[in-house]
């Protein structure tokens, strides 16, 4: 496993994240009716990641635990068997806008280096969470009709019944409502157990949280589940067209 990228100085750090900050908030403004200007844009992508080099960025080697976090990792990205009519709430946005076609949903591409750094992680954050909760993960699934199973695994379930979902970003501040794929996901969750809302966490470097409430939406779910039934007579398609 190779080492976790080193910066020699600020200046590297900068040159090296800023165009991916300007890219994230690009990204979040895209349909924005009213987005920032480039310039004001570009300011906040700095401030944001002289944020993040002053919270440290040192990653020093150890092979034992990337090794250990890197099986963890791919067990969390669903290398599990794939099956036709089995699919993951935790890919649901991206069935549904062609990230995921269903050409590839049997093989789908396999994470980057960079997304696996970012997995390790996630990886960290969501078992120190859930142990010190007492909360073993558990499968849940829901039948939507067609043949179509969907399966996911809430991150936290505390014991007042709360649904607690956590995602690891480190530029917390750019984040004004949830990205669409993390509310495909909660959604789901929502009606696998019944509940009206979910907490989502963004956890950021320091242990620093940003909460977002997500609020049963079934008009929503039911675009989901339409869009699902449609994938999945395409996937069937490519199954039959290649046997």
């Amino acid at each position: 496993m190779a080492n976790l990228k080193k910066y020699v100085n600020k200046r590297e750090f900068l040159l090296d994240r800023l165009s991916m900050h300007i890219g994230s908030l690009s990204n979040l403004y895209s349909h924005s009716s009213n987005p920032p200007s480039p310039d004001e844009i570009f300011e906040k992508a700095l401030e944001i990641t002289e944020k993040i080099w002053d919270l440290g960025q040192r990653f020093d080697n150890f092979e034992e635990l990337d090794d250990k976090l890197k099986q963890i990792a791919f067990e969390e990205y669903s290398l599990e068997e794939r099956i036709a009519g089995q699919y993951f709430a935790s890919e649901l946005y991206s069935y549904l806008t062609g990230k995921i076609p269903p050409e590839l949903f049997l093989n789908p591409p396999l994470p980057s280096e960079d997304e696996l750094k970012r997995l390790y992680w996630g990886v960290i954050i969501h078992k120190g969470i859930q142990s010190i909760f007492g909360y073993k993960e558990k499968k849940y699934e829901i039948s939507i009709g067609d043949g179509i199973t969907i399966v996911g695994k809430p991150d936290l379930i505390l014991e007042n019944g709360d649904l607690i979902e956590i995602k690891t970003k480190e530029d917390i501040e750019i984040y004004e409502k949830p990205l669409p794929s993390w509310e495909y996901q909660i959604q789901c969750y929502l009606q696998m157990l019944n509940k009206n809302e979910a907490k989502l966490y963004l956890v950021g470097w320091g242990f620093s949280r940003k909460l977002f409430v997500i609020k049963r939406d079934d008009i929503l779910w039911q675009r989901i589940v339409n869009g699902m039934k449609d994938y999945h007579q395409k996937v069937l398609k490519v199954l039959r067209e290649t046997i």
